[in-house]
This record gives structure tokens, sequence and C-alpha cells, in this order.
């Protein structure tokens, strides 16, 4: 869909949403296949009913206060390293 879209890049909310629902453009008509996709993803958008009265923003899931911080990002980079080192018997003493 993303291909397709009349977006560029990244949209925001504020972009693609007004009080009449979501409102995504698209270079060309979409094909049967496609409105199927475009209805599934309209339905996972409105689950997250919370985004209209906040402003856009990016959140570092990593951290629990949502900031970015390179010791989360240490930390996220090699955790999975390391439980795998843990998995493997003798690996890593």
């Amino acid at each position: 869909m993303i291909q397709i879209s009349e977006y560029k890049q990244r949209a925001t909310i504020l972009e693609v949403r007004d009080n009449q629902g979501w409102n995504l453009s698209f270079r060309r008509m979409l094909n049967d296949w496609e409105v199927e996709r475009l209805t599934d993803f309209y339905n996972t958008l409105e689950q997250f009913k919370d985004y209209s009265t906040r402003v856009d923003s990016l959140v570092w899931l990593k951290d629990k206060q949502g900031r970015f911080f390179v010791k989360s990002a240490y930390k996220c980079k090699y955790a999975t390293a390391m439980q795998v080192i843990n998995l493997v018997p003798g690996l890593g003493r």
C-alpha cells in the first residue's frame, strides 16, 4: 500500500486523519485485493483511539519514560546476543 500512496515519506496522523475519519490518498485506483488489505489496515488503525488529543511524537519503547538513551539502546542491542549465549551450555563462562 505504501508504494501506491501519495505520501513519499512518513505521514503524521494530523496529515491523514480529520474529524470525519482516515483520509489516505493513492496515486491510482485500488485493485480488489488491495481494497481488502486497506480495510484490514483501517480496522487496525481504529484500535488506537487516543490519537486525537495528543501531539504526534516518537517514543523509545525500550525506556520506561519513553526517552532515548545510548544505555538503553546498548542494552537492547546486546540483550538478544546475551540471551543466545546463555542458551548454549558452557558458553560465556
